[in-house]
């Protein structure tokens, strides 16, 4: 009996740290910098990464919008982790969001070249 208790309680220890590593119901902000080391020709899509990006979470649900023309619904990678593919000013870039992360981050890259912009969320 005391060995079954044991059992029952590791188990709902465990179900309540899962549970609580999950990325919750939320809205977050984030206006992204570029990498220092970004080439020159990175810097055109500077202005549109710039712009606020909002990151809506619900349930295993995620959408990114921004007005730099970010725009759709993120597909989960991993528990808390989100990414979206799309296509910006011609370029091929990857958006990817990791609420597991300390601190939480976004980070966009281009595929074509070693291009990088990411942010943490505001405050």
């Amino acid at each position: 009996m005391v060995l079954r208790f044991a059992y029952l309680a590791a188990a709902i220890a465990a179900a309540l740290l899962t549970g609580a590593a999950d990325a919750a119901d939320s809205i977050s902000r984030f206006r992204m910098k570029p990498d220092p080391r970004n080439e020159s020709e990175c810097h055109g899509l500077d202005d549109n990464m710039a712009l606020e990006h909002i990151i809506t979470v619900n349930g295993n649900d995620a959408e990114i919008a921004s007005r730099g023309g970010i725009v759709g619904r993120m597909v989960p990678v991993r528990r808390n982790v989100f990414r979206l593919a799309f296509e910006l000013e011609g370029k091929r870039v990857d958006a990817m969001v990791d609420f597991a992360a300390q601190p939480v981050r976004l980070v966009v890259t281009e595929r074509e070249r070693s291009c990088r912009w990411s942010a943490t969320p505001e405050k």
